[in-house]
């Protein structure tokens, strides 16, 4: 039952900080909460997202290879579902309409999990053997090489398949038992394949398939079968790093007749599939065995420069084989095919897994075409894999795809009929942004192939806890991938869209209503909106010839007054100011600075000052290994005479910034108390030594220098920073979940474990929500959870003289005024419902004093009585988060 193929982006080797374990050790495990933030305590997190589909084809999330358990269950209920990030799931119900799942890796909190393949000992189930590593998407590709388990997926251990001879951790791909003889395994890890002769417990290194062209990055091994019925039969397949043909080195085929020992490169018995040199044509090849004609082998060579073919051979047992090709479709086809299938009743009719599954008979008499129908389906898209069975006689096809999992079955006209098998507790959504509101009772964000999906309310959807309720109601809008999402509490708006627009919704009187397009901008955008919902600020990261002259393609918006709304504007950053709510380019384009030109400079990351929104901060991570990370403000962007600032000097100056390729800035985060203070993350840093967390107190002041904040938090990316203005804690989202620092500007503090109930999961974004005290994670592979925020030691601030505070004032414990002192603050006071205000000496509140409260209306405050020492509770006062002018009177 074969496989998947899994796209891997990187070229690092990796390594985690708790070092390489031998086989029969414990694996490396993440904290669930800490002394401070335990378990039971009031601020563990709860998953508020949703448990069921939200649409009938399917919005759960990815599922990457699917598995049937048929050795210890032949009734078809047991199935296994493999997740990045999220690790190993089963049911026991499958044939049910709504199966119910758990997860199998869980519970062992172990550090970094995507279940890429299982391997499952058909003489003992509870013996199984799981690859690890992680998926699509990511620039890193660690993982905890192939892990074991004895008693059905309690308890997990290493083999010696964890490290390379560097001691880097390595991902795998897939893992075999021998038929007939499980003391014999075969596992693939990146450009290597390895053996084993004690069932898994010891591998070793059998072959490697190095590449020629350094220019390229490395191939590696994507699948693997057994033959079913001459087990020492042995075939394998590669691709490459990209979509591109690789010299030497793409998509091969290999053969071993001695059950894994030793290997050979048969690429070129395959016509055509390679050149002069026997240098392949194809970035991947992907196969697939009968079962009901154990001698047919059917092969896939794709490629996005080449017309992809299929290659067939019926004797594949035989020495002397004997191979046929035919085109696909007579054209250039997708290269995204990751699975090919034999039907179990037709040795004839294959299926191909794409972003349309095809079922194809392999006797279309037409030599050069193959008819390829699309399938009647009720699932999701982008299929990954295929798991196949038969039951009574009938062929079932289970369907592991970006939507999660589904059932296909042959009726009697030979098409396929789906059932979406998502069920309770298979929550894995996978988000790439996170907004939440709770003045407007929304909590959403862009997510993996899936769009947008959120929960909004009518009325007021949190208790006086802060909490949101345990039923809530999910939608989805729209397709594709969904990136950042912001919300504009003043103008109730959300901002939002997949990888081909970006939209405005509004979120006004309980209604979700998509107010337009902007303009189309290709994927990974990163978007922030100023205090007064005034502007709206939007990079795309994603770029053409190295990520140098990225393009913003603008719809509806006639630039140059040509007549023309299509408009190409080279930058990356484009302002939209937004009077009346209605959508209106800024008079021009801030481009971005020249060196980002250059190849191997990508956007990364960008913030706005909180206490003066004119002030921006972008920064890049690598895309080559002769550049070095960047980092710019600028003051005033909206001038047209506005220039950037650029900071670079600064990280290289420090000498403690990682320089290694891939290693780049993933957040910025900046002080709600100075314009010039900053935070840095590192989004690679899955390596001994290797920094995550700067700290500069003025970067207009080049000779202060950083400061590392490291202690306490563990090897792994850090992947988004979030500032508490109330209490100055700042929180740090990571591969394996959420950390905070409660003294984040001195260099001996230490990071606190704040993952009590919390998976062990990748931490895309994290959202404070001033309304409800809560702060929110989005997930890729977990959904998203809210926690209340700790808000518990604050002190009294005085003011013994009059004060005029023009941005933000940050409210401790109480505000003390002395006798007839005048206070006036024109920013948002932020504090807490334990925070007091206290009149001295018969102060009173003056007569146009007021809160514009953002998370309510706006409120008059009392003028009478007249009152001496005594205390007003602000929880009384206001709610949250409020505007305020406050005079007291002698």
């Amino acid at each position: 039952m074969k496989k998947a193929t899994y796209w891997i982006l990187s070229c690092a080797f990796l390594l985690f900080n708790q070092g390489a374990f031998s086989q029969n050790q414990n694996l490396p495990t993440i904290c669930n909460g800490c002394e401070k933030y335990p378990i039971n305590g009031p601020n563990s997190w709860k998953s508020v997202s949703h448990q069921k589909n939200i649409t009938q084809e399917g919005s759960m999330g990815r599922v990457n290879t699917a598995f049937i358990d048929s050795f210890s269950d032949k009734s078809f209920n047991t199935v296994y579902a493999g997740t990045d990030f999220a690790g190993l799931w089963k049911t026991t119900n499958f044939m049910a309409d709504s199966p119910s799942w758990e997860c199998v890796t869980c519970t062992s909190r172990l550090a970094g999990i995507g279940a890429i393949d299982l391997a499952i000992n058909p003489d003992n189930p509870n013996e199984m053997l799981l690859a690890t590593g992680l998926g699509p998407n990511f620039l890193l590709d660690y993982g905890l090489g192939v892990i074991k388990t004895l008693d059905g997926g309690k308890t997990w251990y290493s083999t010696s398949l964890y490290t390379d001879e560097k001691g880097n951790t390595l991902p795998a791909f897939r893992v075999r038992f021998q038929p007939g003889n499980p003391k014999v395994v075969v596992a693939l890890s990146r450009n290597e394949i390895y053996h084993s002769i004690d069932g898994g417990e010891h591998f070793s290194l059998v072959y490697t398939k190095a590449k020629k062209n350094k220019t390229y990055r490395r191939p590696f091994f994507n699948d693997l079968l057994f033959h079913p019925t001459k087990p020492n039969l042995v075939f394998a397949t590669s691709e490459n790093g990209e979509n591109t043909a690789l010299q030497d080195g793409g998509g091969r085929l290999v053969f071993s007749n001695d059950g894994g020992k030793t290997w050979n490169d048969i690429t070129t018995e395959l016509p055509n599939a390679c050149d002069s040199e026997g240098n392949t044509k194809y970035e991947r090849v992907d196969f697939a065995i009968s079962a009901s004609n154990p001698n047919r082998l059917a092969a896939i060579g794709i490629g996005a420069q080449v017309q992809n073919r299929l290659f067939v051979c019926d004797n594949i047992t035989e020495t002397n084989r004997k191979w046929i090709s035919k085109e696909i479709n007579g054209k250039k086809t997708s290269w995204w095919l990751t699975d090919i299938e034999f039907s179990t009743t037709n040795h004839d009719l294959i299926f191909l897994a794409s972003v349309d599954p095809y079922q194809m008979n392999l006797n279309d008499t037409n030599e050069t075409r193959i008819e390829a129908r699309r399938m009647a389906y009720n699932q999701h898209v982008d299929v990954r894999d295929w798991d196949i069975g038969k039951m009574k006689g009938k062929m079932m096809l289970i369907s592991a795809h970006d939507g999660g999992i589904s059932l296909g079955t042959m009726n009697e006209k030979g098409h396929l009929v789906w059932e979406n098998k998502n069920g309770f507790g298979l929550n894995l959504t996978q988000f790439f942004g996170l907004a939440s509101s709770g003045l407007h009772g929304f909590v959403g964000g862009g997510t993996q192939d899936l769009g947008i999906i959120y929960s909004h309310f009518i009325g007021t959807p949190i208790d006086g806890n802060g909490n949101f309720p345990e039923q809530m109601k999910w939608a989805r809008d729209h397709v594709g991938d969904g990136y950042d999402s912001e919300v504009d509490n003043k103008n109730a708006i959300l901002y939002a869209g997949n990888n081909t627009h970006l939209r405005k919704y509004s979120l006004a009187n309980g209604n979700f209503k998509n107010n337009g397009t902007a303009f189309a901008v290709g994927r990974d955008y990163i978007s922030e909106v100023n205090r007064n919902g005034t502007i709206f600020y939007a990079f795309y990261a994603s770029g053409k010839g190295g990520y140098a002259g990225d393009q913003l393609q603008r719809d509806d918006i006639d630039e140059d007054g040509d007549g023309n709304t299509t408009e190409y504007v080279k930058g990356n950053l484009v302002m939209f100011n937004y009077p009346n709510r209605e959508w209106k380019a800024s008079k021009f384009v801030l481009n971005r600075p020249a060196e980002l030109d250059k190849t191997g400079h990508r956007m990364s990351a960008m913030r706005l000052a909180p206490t003066d929104t004119t002030i921006m901060y972008i920064a890049t991570d690598k895309r080559s290994g002769n550049e070095t990370n960047r980092l710019y403000r600028i003051e005033n962007p909206t001038s047209e005479s506005a220039e950037w600032i650029d900071l670079s000097a600064l990280l290289t100056a420090s000498k403690i910034c990682p320089k290694n390729l891939w290693q780049g800035i993933a957040d910025i985060e900046v002080s709600h108390t100075s314009t010039n203070a900053i935070w840095l993350s590192y989004m690679d840093n899955v390596q001994t030594g290797t920094t995550k967390v700067l700290y500069h107190s003025n970067v207009k002041n080049d000779t202060l220098g950083w400061i590392i904040l490291d202690k306490g938090l563990p090897n792994y990316p850090v992947n988004k920073l979030e500032l508490d203005p109330y209490t100055g804690f700042l929180y740090a989202g990571t591969d394996v979940g959420i950390y905070v620092n409660e003294d984040p500007t001195n260099a001996n503090s230490e990071w606190l474990c704040f993952n009590a109930n919390f998976p062990v999961v990748k931490v895309t974004d994290l959202e404070i929500d001033e309304c409800t005290e809560t702060i929110a994670a989005a997930t890729f592979g977990r959904g998203i959870w809210i926690a209340k925020l700790p808000r518990d030691t604050f002190s009294t601030q005085y003011f013994t003289a009059d004060t005029t505070i023009n941005g933000d004032l940050l409210v401790e414990k109480k505000i003390e005024l002395a006798k007839g002192v005048e206070l006036i603050v024109a920013g948002d006071v932020i504090y807490s419902t334990k925070s007091a205000f206290v009149l001295s000496g018969g102060s009173s509140i003056g007569a146009n004093s007021y809160c514009k409260n953002t998370c309510g209306v706006v409120q008059p405050l009392a003028t009478s009585p007249v009152f001496s020492d005594k205390r007003r509770g602000l929880s009384k006062i206001f709610r949250k988060r409020g505007r305020l002018n406050l005079v007291t009177e002698p």
